[in-house]
């Protein structure tokens, strides 16, 4: 289950020389620890790991761009589109870049309920006020384990949140086809372990919301602000 044990089993099924070491080596070991990388890296893309699947909060300051908005390892947002003011027990909103540049044009003002990434900032709409703590699910960068969390696979005895053998049979077909031979029933292995994988993990399975969401106490048939379109 470490980076050594996934090259040597590709080495293994390639019919190459099995190494005892992989992460300064050479030829194609070193291709092998590259592919390894690159596959760990798309399938991470591909689904959301329940491995990868953070929370993360933070307190407002009174400003649209919240400083502690996005966490060091954010790789992207989570499917599960739940981010709440949990001090107003408000969900929030996504903001489209339209919206956005129209709220940019116009002082708006209210209740914020809407976010948005954008230059690598999170951004809550209208500016809250400081000392309110939201929360988000994000999916994290941090693939691998070294026992603690790191992004980066630079170790031999590292290992990664995505399945070893999952990532053996990408190496595979990838190696395959970089050297211009039959990798087409070595790639479709890998999609259908892809599959069973990801069906496994279920990280990437949304919750289907059956109750209204929740609005401010305060609140009973108006919405105290400018309502953004």
């Amino acid at each position: 289950m470490t980076l050594l044990s996934t090259v040597q089993r590709a080495a293994i099924l390639l019919k190459q020389p099995v190494p005892s070491t992989v992460l300064n080596a050479t030829g194609t070991t070193r291709e092998l620890v590259e592919y390894a990388r690159i596959d760990a890296e798309e399938a991470a893309a591909r689904h959301e790991w329940s491995g990868l699947v953070k929370d993360h909060t933070f307190t407002t300051v009174a400003a649209e761009l919240q400083p502690t908005g996005l966490p060091a390892d954010f790789g992207r947002m989570s499917q599960a589109d739940e981010k709440w003011n949990r001090t107003g027990n408000l969900q929030l909103l996504p903001l489209s870049a339209q919206n956005w540049a129209a709220t940019q044009a116009s002082a708006v003002t209210g209740v914020f309920n809407r976010w948005r990434v954008s230059g690598g900032g999170f951004y809550l709409v209208p500016a809250p006020t400081a000392g309110e703590t939201v929360a988000y699910p994000y999916i994290s960068t941090a693939l691998y384990r070294d026992p603690a969390e790191v992004t980066v696979w630079d170790a031999d005895t590292e290992t990664c949140v995505i399945p070893e053998a999952l990532i053996t049979l990408g190496i595979v077909w990838r190696w395959k086809h970089s050297k211009g031979f039959d990798y087409g029933e070595d790639m479709n292995s890998y999609e259908r372990a892809f599959e069973r994988a990801t069906s496994a993990d279920g990280g990437g399975m949304r919750d289907i919301q059956l109750t209204r969401a929740r609005w401010p106490s305060d609140v009973e048939m108006a919405y105290p602000g400018v309502i953004i379109p």
